[in-house]
């Protein structure tokens, strides 16, 4: 008489921490990816960022000529409101952290690898977008200031 043994496949019990982990993981990637309108939507920008340039390089110029003088450079006051723009971005790279966070704990407990694999990479995703957002808009605004320099400093 021959015995037989067959393997059965490991299944792991999807949790419902995964589901809520990989849920929080796909929110903060969608609120990274429309993070530009959302952020104008809640907080519209006063002026265009080329105002902006402008504003940064004749404070740059302002406070160049102060030294020269040999003066203290004062800057003006600026209205002091909530930058609601900045609790967005915290928020979304808060939440990204959340569900990464959830997804290790996932895989450190045993629960299905694939479901928190995916929200590992999803969270991770929205924290890294998010942040090459505000680099490119960083080397936007220094390109900026940079070429208004340029125009000032060659017109003298």
């Amino acid at each position: 008489m021959e015995h037989t043994t067959t393997t059965q496949p490991v299944v792991r019990k999807i949790r419902p921490i995964g589901v809520v982990g990989l849920a929080l993981a796909l929110l903060a990637l969608a609120s990274a990816v429309l993070s530009p309108w959302a952020i104008d939507a809640i907080d519209p920008q006063d002026k265009p960022i080329d105002e902006v340039a402008v504003d940064v390089a004749s404070r740059i110029i302002d406070r160049l000529s102060a030294k020269a003088k040999g003066e203290e450079y004062v800057a003006p006051a600026e209205p002091q409101h909530t930058n609601w723009g900045k609790w967005y971005v915290g928020g979304v790279v808060g939440v990204g952290v959340l569900a990464v966070c959830i997804g290790v704990i996932g895989l450190v407990c045993h629960h299905d690898s694939r479901l928190n694999s995916a929200t590992i990479a999803v969270g991770a995703s929205a924290i890294v977008f998010q942040y090459a957002l505000i680099i490119a808009a960083a080397v936007l605004l220094i390109l900026l200031v940079g070429l208004v320099l340029s125009v000032v400093g060659g017109g003298t």
